[in-house]
């Protein structure tokens, strides 16, 4: 289970001063709203599925056991550049053992966005952050490559099998964009450049919803499977 600590304890504190009490104060810039989600199979580090992690900010335990396939957040942020550090979990300490992922993740005011644990090309653990984009009224469907595979073409349509809407979709990076009506969508993902299929389900898409496929995983080690995030906007 996600266990979140009491709030997120940051080590970077925001101190103000002010000499002249007549100076108007200035604004705080807005907080970020960010998501952590756990996209690495820990089958594909020759561990339990599961992987529970405990993961850091700036040297604070902010999360501890923290599995597979889980979503902790939002997290309001202030706008800042922050060190992650991602260890297997540490029941007695957390938080204590060596990290797997370091990563240094930058936050903009009043973003929502979602930092990703996966694997990168040759099963390499890294992690992501993938600005969350909102549009008005239709479902938003982002497709994420964060798996351990080649470059991929990602199809969204009503049924018609072979449109693509996204190719050549490389691990690190998305794309997506809005759909324009409520309804069942089928996604496939495969190979660029081919019709094998990793990938094909039919998913009910609702208006007011920003949706987020992350491919996560292996093929070569059957762990390969998408991870659907749904955020109401």
């Amino acid at each position: 289970m996600v266990k979140v600590l009491s709030g997120l304890m940051l080590a970077v504190m925001a101190t103000a001063g002010c000499s002249d009490d007549s100076a108007p104060l200035a604004p705080a810039p807005a907080n970020a709203s960010v998501y952590v989600l756990h996209g690495i199979n820990g089958t594909d580090l020759q561990a339990a599925a599961e992987l529970p992690v405990d993961v850091s900010v700036d040297g604070a335990c902010t999360l501890t056991n923290f599995q597979f396939k889980s979503v902790a957040g939002p997290l309001a942020l202030p706008p800042g550049t922050y060190a992650i550090a991602i260890s297997l979990a540490n029941a007695t300490t957390p938080c204590s053992n060596q990290a797997v992922i370091n990563a240094s993740v930058p936050v903009t005011a009043g973003i929502n966005a979602t930092i990703v644990a996966h694997l990168a090309n040759q099963g390499v653990p890294t992690a992501s952050v993938f600005v969350n984009e909102f549009s008005a009224t239709s479902p938003e469907v982002f497709a994420r490559h964060t798996a351990d595979f080649s470059a991929v073409d990602v199809a969204v349509d009503p049924g018609t099998p072979g449109q693509v809407s996204f190719a050549g979709l490389t691990n690190g990076n998305q794309a997506g964009g809005g759909l324009g009506a409520t309804g069942t969508y089928r996604v496939t993902i495969a190979p660029a450049n081919t019709t094998t299929y990793v990938y094909d389900q039919m998913l009910q898409l609702a208006n007011g919803t920003f949706y987020a496929a992350y491919a996560v995983g292996t093929p070569a080690n059957n762990t390969f499977e998408v991870v659907l995030q749904a955020i109401p906007q």
